[in-house]
């Protein structure tokens, strides 16, 4: 018996999503669709480029079209992420500390205390979509939605090395992945 080659249909040059809000199952779904949008006029505005094609934007609905290269960018800057050093207390169990330095703090009876601090690097979330909405300087709604992201959806380190992958420079690969 011979063996006959199955054809396998091509991948689509384009992704084409229709949302109707009173569809979506949850008011988390019609918020992430809220987002989605909101982070996709702020590519816009920080001239970012191929961006999906947003039509049909109506009360109740949107079309999102994605090239494959749309999406990629759309993910690179949703995991867009940067080393940042932070200062803590005590050392980390099997990692190197960059640096340690002495702070001075001042006691509530008046007296100064000297303490050793360590610092480390870490990767951090840029949230670039977020700054864009908020004046320069005002890094506390930023510093809210990093805690979020690290505290409930990606609060094992394990889960968070997409976010390392752009740190480094690279594609992120949950893009290829959709």
């Amino acid at each position: 018996m011979a063996k006959t080659k199955r054809k396998v249909a091509p991948e689509p040059e384009v992704l084409e999503l229709k949302y109707d809000l009173y569809s979506l199952p949850t008011a988390q779904h019609k918020a992430g669709l809220a987002g989605l949008l909101m982070m996709i006029e702020s590519m816009k505005a920080r001239k970012l480029s191929p961006l999906p094609k947003i039509s049909d934007l109506t009360a109740a609905g949107v079309k999102i079209t994605f090239t494959r290269e749309s999406m990629q960018t759309v993910f690179d800057d949703l995991y867009a992420a940067a080393y940042a050093e932070v200062e803590v207390k005590a050392k980390w169990a099997g990692q190197r500390p960059k640096r340690a330095i002495e702070r001075k703090t001042v006691l509530a009876n008046g007296k100064q205390k000297t303490e050793k601090r360590f610092i480390y690097n870490v990767v951090q979330p840029a949230g670039r979509f977020l700054a864009a909405w908020y004046p320069a300087g005002d890094d506390l709604w930023l510093k809210l939605w990093r805690d979020m992201v690290w505290s409930t959806l990606r609060g094992r380190p394990t889960t968070r090395g997409v976010y390392k992958e752009r740190a480094d420079g690279k594609p992120s690969s949950v893009a290829l992945a959709t």
